[in-house]
């Protein structure tokens, strides 16, 4: 499929913003590797080079030939990215030669035309979210000229339920020329960002600049909120396609800015990874003048069986801003396989007042269910068994001092809290 874009090349060798490349002259890395239920998966609409999907995307002809699918308008989206430090923005549309559009480098003004193509279609390259596919693609950049300035060689992502799946939800790699070489990625932008997205993300993305890594981030935001006192709590992704290897990566982060626009926190939410990962948090009503932040990390395995994994933490954010340490929680699981093999951990939190003063202690129940298949030798033929279903019961305490949850070393032991909670509807399962 050929796919056609227009775009600015990064500053040359001895302009200003320009920085030498000691990786010149290497491949473009497409490491991720396929899941053996996908290997042979036909890429999405965009990503196809079959005659059917370019027909989809052309204008209608004034006779349809019998049987010719029916053409569609063609789609187009804005986009954000990066090419090595650089911040680029981008137009692109799909039509029925493929993808076509401008890009710049900000703040400057200056737009190029590209030129590319979709290299071995019937290739999957993993997933991204677990559910888009990705596929190799290039990407030629041309001068008004025509002459070829540069090349982007790397892995684009394709929505398979979209409005605008012909173009990429996310695509990184390598760009290079001649003389340089630098990661790039480009990701779709989401237009239902919260409206005050963007008093805060420059200050999000100057610090993220200034940070070890001298490439161009990424920044989605999760969550926005409100928090008493006038402090507002942020949840957001950063994504990058980083040397030495241009793959993308994401981090969820957690950030507070006071009332002043500062910003007075700014933390990592676990280890930065490219496997689709997604926050939920939960906001709990368990401290006067205070907010109980539950955020929850679930992620979902590819392979032969279906895996989900949830790793959970509170945070007590206070009228400042300011931000507890983390209590890690028990983190849920669930598993299948075959024809009765799965596993299944459960957990939910309860409020309960367990000492007579506010506030309320939590109690955590997480429950372990599940069965296998049944090789005992007394079995007269292969069947299922249940395993023994497990329990465990902490409770935690509020340290006003610390202003922190900690455990709560004179509670009532497990089938004490079992009863004292049994019946009453939890604040939170997971």
């Amino acid at each position: 499929m050929v796919i056609l874009a227009a775009c600015a090349p990064p500053p040359a060798a001895g302009q200003p913003g320009a920085r030498p490349v000691a990786r010149a002259g290497a491949g473009p890395a497409l490491r991720a590797p396929a899941p053996p239920q996908a290997a042979s998966a036909a890429p999405p609409q965009a990503a196809s080079a079959a005659p059917s999907q370019a027909a989809s995307a052309a204008p209608a002809p004034t006779s349809p030939p019998a049987g010719a699918p029916v053409p569609r308008p063609p789609s187009s989206a804005d986009f954000e990215g990066g090419v090595g430090p650089y911040r680029i923005s981008l137009r692109l549309q799909a039509t029925a030669q493929g993808i076509e559009g401008t890009y710049r480098y900000l703040p400057r003004a200056q737009e190029l035309r590209l030129r590319g193509t979709v290299g071995d279609p019937g290739g999957n390259y993993g997933y991204i979210g677990h559910s888009d596919p990705a596929f190799q693609c290039t990407f030629e950049e041309r001068a008004p000229s025509g002459n070829v300035t540069g090349t982007f060689e790397g892995t684009c992502a394709f929505g398979t339920e979209s409005t605008t799946a012909a173009l990429p939800l996310l695509a990184y790699g390598t760009w290079r020329n001649d003389r340089n070489e630098h990661p790039f990625w480009f990701r779709r932008i989401d237009r239902g960002e919260h409206v005050l997205a963007p008093r805060f993300r420059s200050l999000l993305l100057k610090r993220a600049r200034s940070a070890e890594r001298e490439c161009a981030p990424s920044l989605r935001f999760d969550d926005i909120k409100a928090l008493p006192g006038g402090s507002t709590l942020l949840l957001y992704e950063l994504g990058t396609a980083c040397e030495p290897l241009p793959l993308w990566v994401e981090q969820p982060w957690l950030g507070v800015v006071d009332a002043q626009g500062r910003l007075t926190a700014n933390l990592p939410l676990g280890d930065e990874d490219g496997d689709g990962s997604s926050i939920s948090p939960r906001y709990l009503e368990l401290i006067p003048g205070a907010t109980a932040l539950l955020l929850t990390r679930v992620s979902v395995g590819h392979g032969n069986y279906s895996v989900t994994d949830s790793d959970a933490w509170l945070y007590v954010l206070d009228a400042r801003g300011r931000v507890s340490p983390a209590l890690p929680l028990p983190s849920s699981h669930s598993s299948s396989c075959c024809t009765c093999m799965f596993r299944n951990t459960s957990v939910a939190i309860h409020a309960l007042d367990l000492d007579g003063s506010a506030p309320d202690e939590l109690v955590v129940r997480e429950v372990t269910r599940g069965s296998d298949l049944d090789n005992s030798p007394t079995a007269t033929q292969p069947g299922c068994r249940d395993l023994p279903t497990t329990e465990k019961i902490t409770a935690y305490r509020f340290n006003e001092k610390a202003r922190s949850y900690e455990p709560h070393r004179a509670a009532p032991a497990e089938p004490a809290l079992g009863k004292l909670i049994q019946g009453k509807k939890p604040l939170a399962t997971y």
